[in-house]
This record gives C-alpha cells, sequence and structure tokens, in this order.
C-alpha cells in the first residue's frame, strides 16, 4: 500500500525492536517492580538540568537509552538535547559530551536518533520474527563506558510465558565494567538455556569485540 520504501523503514525499525527486546524487557521487569515507567521524560533522571525539565519531545527508555523521534514530514535532520554526562549514538558509533544540544540526521530511510548513556551496559539479541523463535543465542553486551571508564548494566530473564517469576523463577544477571575488567554475576531461580555471548566495548573509534562460547552464572574478562 506504501511501497518498497516504506516496507524497508519498517522492517528496519521491527527488526531494532527485537535485537532490543532483552534491554526492554529488563526495563519493563523494573517497571512491574518499582513503578517507575518504561518511557520515561528527561527530567525523571535529570531534573535538576534546567533544559531537560522542558523537552517534551524526547524520551529515555528506562534510563540508560535516549530516543528522539522525529515528529514532523520531510524532516532529515533534527535537534537533539542530551543531559550532562557521556553519550553514543546507537546508529554510528559517535560520542557526545552532554548538557548541549547537536544535530542528528533522521532521514526515512535510517533508525530515529538513539543515544545511550555513557556509564550503561546494554543487552541486545539477535534478530527475530517473532519473540519465541529461538532463545537468546548470542546474546550481545554493549559496554558503553562513561568518562571514568566505568559501566553497569542488568539482565532480566525468565519463561516469558507462565507465572513463575511470582515463585521466584527468574534471573537477574548484573555487570560491572572497570579498569577494563568486566564481570557477570547472575542470581535467580531461572536457568537461561545456553548461549554466547558476544561484548563489544565502545569507545571513541570502532569498538573492541570478544566472544564467550558459553555463558556461565559467574565470569570475569579481561578486555583491554
Amino acid at each position: 500500500m506504501f511501497g518498497p520504501e516504506i516496507e524497508a523503514t519498517c522492517r528496519r525499525v521491527l527488526e531494532l525492536r527485537y535485537r532490543m527486546l532483552p534491554y526492554l524487557y529488563t526495563v519493563a521487569a523494573e517497571a512491574s517492580r518499582s513503578g517507575a515507567p518504561m518511557f520515561r521524560p528527561l527530567l525523571y533522571h535529570f531534573g535538576r538540568d534546567r533544559e531537560a525539565r522542558f523537552r517534551d519531545d524526547e524520551a529515555l527508555i528506562g534510563r540508560d537509552v535516549l530516543i528522539a523521534p522525529v515528529f514532523r514530514p520531510g524532516r532529515v535532520q533534527r535537534e537533539v538535547y542530551l543531559p550532562s554526562g557521556l553519550w553514543y549514538d546507537l546508529r554510528d558509533g559517535g560520542t557526545f559530551h552532554g548538557k548541549r544540544s547537536v544535530l542528528a540526521d533522521a532521514p526515512l530511510d535510517r533508525n530515529p536518533p538513539m543515544f545511550a548513556r555513557g556509564g550503561a551496559i546494554l543487552p541486545f539479541g539477535p534478530v527475530m520474527q517473532w519473540t519465541e523463535e529461538r532463545p537468546l543465542d548470542p546474546l550481545d553486551l554493549h559496554v558503553f563506558p562513561d568518562d571514568g571508564g566505568v559501566a553497569t548494566g542488568e539482565l532480566y530473564e525468565d519463561d516469558g510465558i507462565s507465572r513463575g517469576h511470582e515463585r521466584g523463577e527468574y534471573a537477574i544477571t548484573r555487570y560491572a565494567y572497570r579498569d577494563g575488567v568486566l564481570i557477570s554475576r547472575r542470581e535467580g531461580g531461572y536457568e537461561p538455556p545456553p548461549r554466547r555471548v558476544r561484548i563489544w566495548l565502545h569507545s571513541d573509534g570502532p569498538p573492541f569485540t570478544h566472544e564467550l562460547a558459553h555463558d556461565e552464572p559467574e565470569w570475569t574478562v579481561q578486555l583491554r
């Protein structure tokens, strides 16, 4: 109905959504536990930033991802305000120091401007056609250190079907990165299926990558 250009755009955004599902599910679990919204105005985490308090055309997905959609037809760029701290462009890996606005490309044939907060570790997964097509394998961990070279994050998992999580049948894996070392610790009553882990350490240049053949309940890896 809308032609191949719109079809390709919709497919690309849907594939991004599937890759982000591990992070989105983790944010949803946080919302269930704490009542915090999944989509948050900038002032939710940056309330002391006067500029952030008045930005109503950007949002945070959880604490660590900032998205700036395009609302007007025909626009191929838009201004994006980044709160204080270090931010990474999720599309091309560019880095920006915040508390200022940047001009982001936003044509229809690219994903909307999205930025990861420096200090975050984001769990992503593979592209799938539906949520239960296959287990989470590989698990992609994207490490975005802050100005001090530190990052943390977590991954929530359960069977995705039953209400077993209400009986403690879930797992939370916490990640911590400092001084070139990434540590993973899983706890809880759910055992995820076997999988590989691909680690992407982001910086000013191309990311440094490392792969683990098995995701054990606890592991430590030297990245630099």
